[in-house]
């Protein structure tokens, strides 16, 4: 009884030890690191940095481009607009103005030379105000370039569509051109509340897990469920609404669904949907990423009632083509709540967000649970930065993730088996079926793993009921497959029947089967130019766009914690030989069609390496290839678990943290 009291003063001591020095690691990387950025101004872009952006042209033929827009932010001091020039005229003259819509007041005006702000390489030119505009939350204002004397001069100016902040260009309503890059306005310093915030939160998740691993001793798949829905949250706001890769087209494709909950008819228009007025212009202030903009539309604008809840038709980009629908609905649910409540436009994307959150999570503890081994590995991967980053996000791969995670933790269950009842076999055809059906199919090579399933059972009957299921199962899952991707597949075909060669824009299955040895260099140099980064994006190390870059003394904590809990005792993979060439095969083989799905969608025929892959996408295989790193040699026993789970979810708080500082 002494000996368990001092084991649990111990505990505490530890637990306060460990809480203190996350508190001054927070003030230390407030004072070092966030103080000073504080003191700027709110950035906003506009403009696309992931994606490429349109142009408009001012020439002779077309001098003038007069953007009238509503002005969102409060403050405002800075507008910028990227231009590049071509055959720059002497005389060429630039006219930039900025004017209220309602009053004809002038906010700013100069009259430029061309030649002295721009050039023949982009240049991102300032439009610095005289004055700040305090009250410029809500106004129309009117934006206009003016070229005169141009004799042959073109500016290209960079631009994209704003459908709800835009209400015309040059007098035409129809027109939603937007030139403006970037705006500052205000200032940071009222965002170190959220900074405070976060702190609490993180202190808050800390301290459960410590309690939950440590004081209470609970096994992974009873601990899983709060730790991975409060990290969640914070990964939810951390990384904010359209920050992560192609969100803003997931949001579009869930709110399409969202409009079929609520019963509201199509526009007629297979390239429209409806949208509240509302919730398109905040889509319009959020960058495709992360910056203190993001930050300060969550400070000021989330528990707002919206003003403009009227639904506007709008245009979208539709990415349910190479999922099942049923991949959107968490999504599409959480929007609808949010819309039928009245909520603001972030909090209604938010609970979409959240949905998304929460179906991953229950997914994700069903495998945990059901897998009769590697529970830690299991739960430690669906909790690491990428997995949280997908999972607390409006993108599909909250979903498809889960769903084969699970079906991986079926698979070994189910292996361990003598006898499967009805309604085991359905799960699999489910699971199975979804596999196959996501994502153009790159994941059939993890069907591999029902091989573990089959075992001599004697004499008994070839011809059963089950077996009839299953082959009946099997023939419509082959024939929704074959309608499904028929048209890539008679695409596909028919580059290869034709030969097709380099000279098209992307690789052809005709050039690839003609040049056998060119796929294994272009395999072979991507592996040497950006393996690293895949390595690195696999264990979060590029979170966002790819642009937030965490340190590598995190992801070597978190990889070599995932290699000694592949080896806690009793619950390490002892499966044979032959289970272990089935993992490996179903891995490697789902790696391979993932390069080549790249390698035929993506890539320019003149790359000499694999274009768009990102660490992502292995993410579901990286159970797998922890299974097969288990060996004899290590042995790492409760104790020493608990340890190592306290010091991945303390990296990760340290990632957190990192994120927040690079922005």
């Amino acid at each position: 009884m002494e000996k368990r009291t001092s084991i649990q003063t111990k505990q505490y001591i530890t637990g306060i030890a460990l809480f203190c020095t996350l508190c001054i690691i927070f003030v230390v990387v407030y004072k070092a690191q966030i103080r000073d950025k504080l003191r700027n101004a709110v950035e906003c872009t506009l403009m696309s940095e992931h994606k490429e952006n349109a142009a408009v042209y001012l020439s002779d033929d077309m001098p003038v481009f007069s953007e009238t827009f509503l002005c969102q932010v409060p403050e405002l001091r800075v507008i910028s607009v990227e231009c590049e020039g071509s055959e720059l005229g002497k005389n060429a003259t630039l006219i930039m103005r900025l004017s209220d819509a309602d009053t004809g007041e002038e906010y700013y005006y100069k009259k430029k030379a061309v030649s002295k702000i721009a050039g023949k390489t982009v240049k991102l030119i300032h439009m610095k105000l005289d004055k700040v505009q305090r009250d410029s939350e809500g106004k129309l204002l009117i934006l206009s370039w003016e070229l005169v004397d141009g004799d042959g001069t073109v500016l290209a100016l960079t631009s994209n569509q704003k459908q709800g902040l835009v209400t015309g260009v040059n007098g035409i309503q129809q027109d939603k051109t937007n030139i403006i890059y970037r705006m500052k306005y205000s200032d940071c310093s009222e965002l170190k509340l959220l900074y405070g915030i976060l702190c609490v939160a993180l202190l808050l998740f800390y301290m459960l897990c410590y309690s939950l691993l440590v004081i209470k001793r609970q096994p992974v798949e009873k601990a899983y469920l709060p730790i991975a829905l409060m990290l969640g949250l914070v990964f939810n706001f951390v990384i904010m609404v359209h920050g992560v890769p192609d969100e803003p087209w997931h949001i579009d494709t869930a709110y399409k669904y969202s409009d079929r909950i609520m019963l509201i008819k199509d526009t007629g228009n297979a390239n429209t949907i409806y949208k509240r007025l509302c919730d398109v212009q905040m889509e319009d202030m959020l960058a495709n990423g992360i910056e203190s903009n993001s930050y300060y539309q969550l400070l000021h604008h989330t528990m707002e009632i919206p003003q403009n809840p009227e639904l506007v038709e709008v245009s979208y980009v539709d990415t349910g083509h190479i999922v099942p629908d049923i991949v959107y609905i968490p999504a599409a649910i959480g929007i609808s709540i949010g819309r039928w409540l009245g909520l603001s436009s972030l909090l209604t994307i938010s609970l979409g967000r959240i949905m998304n959150l929460i179906v991953f999570v229950l997914l994700a503890w069903c495998a945990v649970r059901m897998i009769p081994f590697g529970r830690n590995v299991m739960g430690m991967v669906t909790l690491l930065p990428i997995s949280m980053q997908q999972a607390a996000s409006a993108s599909y791969d909250a979903v498809v993730h889960g769903m084969i995670f699970l079906f991986i933790a079926v698979c070994f269950r189910f292996a361990e088996r003598e006898r499967l009842r009805i309604w085991d076999y359905l799960l699999l055809v489910v699971l199975t079926s979804f596999i196959v059906m996501a994502k153009s199919a790159v994941y059939i090579p993890l069907c591999l793993l029902l091989w573990m399933l089959h075992k001599k059972r004697g004499d008994q009957k070839i011809l059963t009921k089950k077996t009839l299921l299953i082959a009946g199962a099997g023939i419509l899952l082959i024939a929704a497959v074959m309608i499904k991707y028929l048209p890539t597949i008679m695409v596909l075909l028919g580059n290869a029947a034709t030969g097709a060669d380099s000279t098209e824009e992307t690789y052809s299955l005709g050039f690839l089967l003609k040049h056998p040895l060119n796929v294994v260099y272009l395999y072979w140099n991507t592996w040497m130019e950006s393996g690293d980064n895949h390595i690195r994006g696999l264990f979060g190390g590029r979170l966002a766009w790819l642009d937030i870059k965490i340190n590598w003394s995190f992801l070597i904590i978190l990889m070599i914690g995932l290699l000694l809990l592949a080896n806690v005792e009793q619950d390490r993979y002892t499966g044979n030989r032959r289970n272990r060439m089935l993992l490996a095969v179903a891995s490697v083989g789902t790696i391979v069609l993932i390069m080549l799905s790249m390698l035929l969608g993506f890539t320019e025929a003149d790359a000499a390496h694999i274009q768009g892959l990102q660490g992502r996408y292995y993410l579901v295989v990286l159970p797998l290839l922890l299974f097969l790193t288990c060996n004899q040699m290590v042995h790492v026993n409760r104790k020493q678990c608990e340890k190592i789970w306290m010091t991945m979810l303390f990296t990760e708080c340290m990632i957190v943290l990192q994120v927040v500082t690079l922005i």
